[in-house]
């Protein structure tokens, strides 16, 4: 579904902006395999975005109460979910910018332009260095982040124990609570800002000077249509990505309880 994503907001126009037509000539043209390039970039990196995002919650709320016993306040809880999207996009944007090259460029138009995810974050830092190479969007990701995570929390942690009171289970109002998250994170112009960071962390160097650069010529070539591209494709996968944040989060924090 990421990929799918990403090749739908890169490079939609080659697919007609169709999902299920991107899927048919990406498996005829490049192979079933095609549709996991890039999978050991997140499958390495996630767990670290992950920490990073519970463990700066958990930090910048300690900050905030200094050691009352009380709960966060709104405003306390937005200056928390903005701190936890700055801070984790430094994780994150390197394991993105590995991924979204390795999903989104092609070598000899079927070919991975790598033989693998290391191979790539490799090549980039040698040529590019940190900051052109790994930390490539790095802005783009700040600007989606910040926003995204502003109400995560505030959302999922109403949710949660509402559905958990009426019926549905502790486990299975995880999933729910943790989707539906996912998914009001994820929509426009939140997404919006995806496309130009995927863009961004896609294209050669030289392509865009910046996220503005960006927007403006791939409006000019496009239009506005292009922001949008991929947008349900998103939602399905925020649903299932969030959901199984929050049930494996709630999962290990109960076993851990218990174990102490």
């Amino acid at each position: 579904l990421d990929t799918v994503k990403c090749r739908l907001q890169t490079r939609g126009a080659e697919y007609g902006g169709s999902a299920p037509a991107l899927l048919r000539q990406m498996v005829r043209a490049e192979g079933f395999w095609s549709l996991y390039r890039g999978l050991l970039s997140p499958a390495l990196g996630f767990g670290a975005i992950n920490a990073a995002v519970f463990g700066s919650k958990a930090f910048t709320a300690r900050l905030l109460l200094q050691g009352e016993d009380r709960e966060l306040e709104f405003r306390e809880e937005l200056v928390t979910g903005a701190s936890v999207g700055f801070f984790s996009s430094f994780v994150r944007t390197p394991v993105e910018r590995v991924k979204t090259v390795m999903q989104v460029r092609n070598s000899q138009k079927v070919l991975a332009p790598y033989r693998n995810s290391i191979v790539c974050a490799g090549d980039l830092l040698r040529s590019h260095g940190v900051r052109r190479g790994l930390y490539a969007g790095l802005a783009s990701t700040i600007s989606r982040e910040v926003p995204q995570y502003l109400l995560y929390f505030v959302v999922y942690e109403r949710l949660h124990p509402y559905l958990s009171k009426n019926g549905l289970g502790a486990n299975f109002s995880a999933i729910v609570a943790g989707g539906v998250t996912g998914m009001i994170s994820w929509l426009p112009p939140t997404y919006s800002i995806d496309v130009v960071k995927s863009r961004l962390q896609s294209a050669p160097e030289g392509t865009y000077s910046g996220m503005w650069d960006c927007a403006k010529k791939s409006y000019q070539a496009e239009g506005a249509a292009v922001f949008f591209r991929g947008v349900s494709v998103a939602m399905c996968r925020a649903f299932i990505l969030h959901g199984s944040i929050f049930l494996g989060f709630e999962t290990f924090l109960d076993l851990i309880v218990r174990m102490t």
